[in-house]
């Protein structure tokens, strides 16, 4: 199903105010197909505070040191996975002078691309810790609205975004995370706080990230995730 679908229907298909909490139509979760990230969307319901009403608690440092493994279960598998990354990003490349960091990115050329997605959410990221992501992880992105610079289909990006722990695996001690003092935000963000950004100069992220999110993301996820303060 298009991403969209699930906006407004519950997990029976029929109309639901809230929504499903939904994969992005390009994850696969399927028997050891699974993709290398998968992406969850879910709306910010603040008249009912469900679905992924509670992502914004990560970005609490205290929150998210007692709260840093979640937990995903499909038919095929169960799995533990610790975030080693909140942030708040943009929905479209022009809120960001061009830019646009696809998180929704399922799957990778090579373990050198995949490392600088992994990089490119850490410099974003509220949050400092010390849990490690290595080329041969596996990824969970769970993604709702968030009002740091607009409203309707200008809100913000939540983006909460953890690895997967191998069987046995323990997760790493997060008792020293500490804030970012200078996370990645989008162009947007400093306008409104009317700030200077300090990156406003690098290079465009993801050399093809732009195209990449006009065709799928922007068309898709920007309207799945829209209106979710309802």
């Amino acid at each position: 199903a298009e991403n969209g679908y699930y906006l407004r229907r519950g997990f029976t298909r029929f109309y639901s105010r809230e929504g499903s909490i939904f994969t992005d139509k390009q994850t696969s979760i399927k028997y050891k197909a699974e993709s290398k990230n998968i992406t969850l969307y879910g709306h910010h319901m603040d008249s009912t505070k469900t679905m992924f009403y509670e992502l914004d608690k990560f970005m609490d440092v205290s929150f998210y040191k007692k709260n840093s493994v979640i937990e995903f279960d499909t038919l095929f598998r169960d799995s533990d996975y610790q975030v080693f990354a909140v942030f708040i990003t943009n929905a479209t490349p022009e809120q960001d002078n061009g830019n646009y960091f696809n998180y929704a990115q399922t799957d990778f050329e090579s373990s050198e691309e995949f490392l600088a997605f992994v990089e490119q959410a850490r410099v974003r990221s509220l949050i400092q810790n010390d849990v490690k992501v290595d080329a041969d992880d596996e990824l969970l992105t769970l993604q709702t609205c968030n009002n740091s610079f607009g409203e309707g289909d200008d809100k913000a990006r939540l983006v909460v975004m953890a690895k997967r722990l191998d069987f046995g695996e323990k997760p790493v001690n997060v008792s020293l995370a500490k804030e970012n003092p200078e996370p990645k935000y989008p162009q947007i963000w400093y306008d409104k706080k009317q700030q200077v950004n300090p990156f406003e100069n690098e290079p465009v992220t993801q050399a093809n990230a732009t195209q990449r999110a006009k065709k799928t993301t922007v068309a898709s996820s920007t309207t799945a995730t829209s209106s979710t303060t309802a």
